[in-house]
């Protein structure tokens, strides 16, 4: 069975998989969607990847919300 090369779409649902998997947000997989966004970004440069790869990084160095209840 031959094999289609990665390309955008393959890692724009990979990482929309990662998105809705976990049941709570903090068990997401941030390391692996960072990861294929990196990817992403090389394969198919665009503002909003690139947008969207700065954000995911800023995020992991704020300080985590305080509960609201």
């Amino acid at each position: 069975m031959l094999r289609s090369p990665l390309g955008s779409y393959h890692l724009q649902a990979a990482i929309a998989s990662l998105h809705v998997q976990p049941a709570q947000v903090a068990e997401t997989d941030w390391r692996q969607i960072r990861f294929l966004y990196r990817v992403l970004c090389r394969i198919a440069p665009n503002p909003m990847a690139t947008l969207k790869r700065y954000l995911r990084a800023r995020a992991d160095r704020l300080p985590e919300p305080a509960p609201t209840s």
